[in-house]
């Protein structure tokens, strides 16, 4: 509040100006004249005040009302004239029609040669299906027999295996059994891994 106390004269300079600016707006929007450059001559505003839209307005309107004047003037000059002009008429044409073509007739003979050609093929084609089903039978023959000999493989096996793992089992139980350490170690695993004494 001080600063304005004390620096009157800069805020009544400033009121001033926009004061001057607002009044200059207005006239403009009223389309009266206003002093723009400051000279103290009123100078009306381009185009009378009038916007740049109100400009182009006008200016198409002056182009429909031209166009429209002549536009009259042609049909009164025909009508007097006597001279009636038509626009031009285009007759349309179909499209052309496509051309049959004729499907070429074979001879006899070729007609002939084609039937063989296509029995050879036949034939050929037959012939190597045949060779692929008996190929396709050896096959699942060997199959089944692989089969049945890794059966007999399979039932034979858990014997022997079951025997020299028993043996091999005793052997290394009794070795570990010679030492006193081992007997201990192996009746607490036997305490701690076996029945509960409660259930004995």
């Amino acid at each position: 509040m001080d600063w304005i106390k004390d620096h009157l004269q800069i805020v009544i300079a400033i009121a001033g100006v926009i004061a001057y600016w607002l009044n200059a707006r207005s006239k403009n929007k009223a389309g009266e004249a206003a002093d723009y450059d400051g000279d103290g001559q009123a100078v009306h505003a381009p185009g009378g005040g009038r916007t740049m839209r109100e400009h182009d307005q006008a200016a198409d309107h002056d182009e429909n009302t031209r166009r429209i004047q002549d536009e009259i003037r042609r049909k009164i000059a025909e009508r007097q004239g006597g001279v009636t002009r038509t626009a031009p008429t285009v007759t349309p044409t179909p499209p052309p029609m496509p051309a049959h073509r004729r499907e070429p007739v074979m001879a006899p003979y070729a007609t002939e040669i084609r039937r063989e050609e296509t029995e050879r093929e036949a034939a050929i084609v037959l012939e190597r299906q045949r060779k692929l089903a008996e190929q396709l039978a050896a096959l699942r023959e060997r199959k089944a027999e692989a089969g049945r000999d890794a059966k007999s493989v399979w039932m034979q096996q858990p014997e022997s295996v079951a025997a020299a793992k028993s043996s091999r089992d005793d052997i290394g139980l009794l070795t570990e059994l010679r030492n006193a350490s081992s007997l201990r170690k192996a009746i607490v695993l036997r305490e701690v891994l076996g029945t509960p004494v409660g259930l004995r």
